[in-house]
């Protein structure tokens, strides 16, 4: 190859090698939109160093740029402050703020990492600024209410610590402290107790008045919670965060009343309507919503909906475990209901709330612990009821219209021309429906089923819960089903020609 053609192809070498550097160049450089997008990315992996470096090269890119670079430096002041970089943090707000007035979230995290830097007087200032732009929200409200209270805490330790009072200053802010976490891990009865101390240390402080209410009112008592905040907001007028708890308590307490009041007069639809209004209106609450599930769950009782009441019941046990009443509410619901499972399921309820009470109030829970266990020991036995069809109330008419209907439809003679195992099964129907009503058309023998009695021993007169009395008879089964059929309905074309006696003839009693 000659040195022309070797020319060409390093000239030819050389622009190649040049164009790719310039596109690797290119890859490098972001734009401010890039940067910020790659940055908010490393943000939510919590890699926040990761985050500054892209929030720091977007800056870079912005240059001139006041409307790009802002929210760079508010979103890298908000990486700063994760890694408790608050100095910086505070910089980088002011850098946002002065490149956009406007972003008043810059404001608000200024404030937010001078009280973390524990600078409140001038995180107080910095709120108060931030709210000119914004004065509804109520999340800033708060923070600036718990700066106002840092502050007052500090100028009273300070002033202990000039009287020559450490120890006390000392005391002044380990309580302080304690109190703050003792809300934070929803301990409210400890800290309602130890902001009592505290009040008596500064009485008339709007801010442990504040406090107090807030305990109050998590701890399910918004009408003690009310008289605290209007007491706060008498000290402290302008301060928004009382007043607006203040409206919401009153705002649950009157929807709860109304609710009360609709119950009272028997109207349970309208009860349940106000007492789910109230729920909705703090989530948060759970003593308070507690009362109002338990009171929703008796008014759907009261329209005998035990399902959806026992269901109300644990929605309340699960706000507030120790809710004796609940627990009791929801056992009688599933009580009701009868099955096997919702009777084991009463009895642990019974069993829970006589191990909460004194031996004073355990007597009426054991009586209906015993209760249970009879239903329980009936529920696993054959249901004569079920069996017929009728309620456990029903009259004997009512028992002897349903064993008329179910016995023509299971009598031998109805069944000619099925299938073998058809008649089979339509037979132990039969049987069962006659055993059913020879036990319940008999007071007697009735008395004695519905007291628990094992079937074998219903003939028995002596036999007693649990069926120890070793009775000779065999409960249901102990005449021919087909005899008892024809006795039955001689009886009733008897009566049909007119000799009824009572009402719907004497009863016919076996054994």
């Amino acid at each position: 190859m000659d040195s022309g053609s070797r020319d060409s192809d390093d000239a030819s070498s050389s622009s190649s090698e040049a164009a790719t550097t310039e596109e690797t160049e290119a890859a490098l450089t972001l734009t401010p939109e890039q940067a910020k997008e790659q940055g908010d990315a490393e943000y939510k992996n919590k890699d926040y160093r990761a985050a500054i470096a892209m929030y720091t090269k977007g800056i870079e890119a912005a240059g001139a740029d006041a409307a790009a670079a802002s929210p760079l430096y508010g979103n890298r002041a908000a990486a700063r402050m994760m890694i408790l970089q608050y100095a910086q943090a505070i910089e980088d707000c002011d850098s946002a703020i002065a490149a956009d007035p406007s972003n008043f979230k810059a404001f608000f995290r200024k404030a937010s990492a001078l009280k973390k830097a524990g600078r409140f007087a001038e995180a107080i200032k910095a709120y108060s600024l931030a709210l000119a732009r914004d004065p509804n929200n109520a999340a800033q409200l708060k923070e600036k209410s718990d700066a106002e209270l840092c502050q007052k805490r500090v100028d009273r330790a300070t002033q202990l610590l000039k009287d020559g009072r450490a120890s006390q200053a000392l005391q002044l802010i380990e309580a302080a402290l304690h109190v703050d976490a003792l809300v934070g891990l929803g301990r409210h009865d400890e800290a309602y107790s130890l902001v009592g101390g505290l009040l008596r240390a500064s009485p008339g402080s709007p801010h442990l008045l504040f406090a107090r209410a807030k305990c109050l009112y998590m701890m399910g008592n918004l009408d003690a919670s009310i008289k605290h905040l209007a007491e706060a907001a008498r000290h402290d007028p302008d301060n928004k965060e009382y007043i607006t708890l203040i409206r919401r308590a009153r705002a649950m307490e009157a929807t709860k009343e109304r609710g009360n009041k609709a119950f009272k007069a028997g109207q349970m639809q309208e009860a349940i309507a106000a007492w789910t209004e109230a729920l909705a209106m703090d989530p948060s609450n759970k003593l308070y919503n507690a009362k109002l599930y338990f009171n929703r769950a008796n008014a759907l009782a009261r329209l005998r909906q035990h399902r959806e009441a026992a269901d109300n019941a644990g929605l309340a046990i699960a706000c507030d475990d120790t809710y004796s009443k609940a627990y009791m509410r929801r056992a009688a619901s599933l009580f009701a209901l009868g099955g096997v499972e919702e009777l084991e399921a009463a009895i642990r309820d019974y069993e829970k709330v006589s191990d909460m009470l004194d031996a004073a109030g355990r007597a009426d829970v054991q009586d209906k612990l015993h209760s249970a266990n009879v239903a329980l020991k009936q529920a696993r036995r054959k249901d004569y009821y079920k069996i017929l069809g009728v309620q456990r109330d029903a009259d004997e008419e009512t028992i002897k219209k349903a064993y008329r209907k179910a016995a023509l439809k299971w009598h031998p003679d109805r069944q000619n021309g099925k299938e073998e195992t058809e008649r089979a099964e339509a037979e132990k129907v039969f049987r069962e429906v006659n055993d059913a009503y020879e036990v319940l058309s008999d007071p007697a023998k009735k008395n004695r089923y519905d007291s628990g009695v094992d079937l074998e021993d219903l003939d028995n007169p002596y036999a007693g819960h649990g069926g120890h009395g070793h009775g000779h008879g065999h409960g249901g089964g102990g005449i021919d089903p087909n005899v008892l059929f024809q006795m039955f309905m001689q009886q009733q074309a008897q009566a049909g020609r007119g000799g009824r006696r009572g009402s719907g003839g004497m009863p016919f009693h076996f054994g």
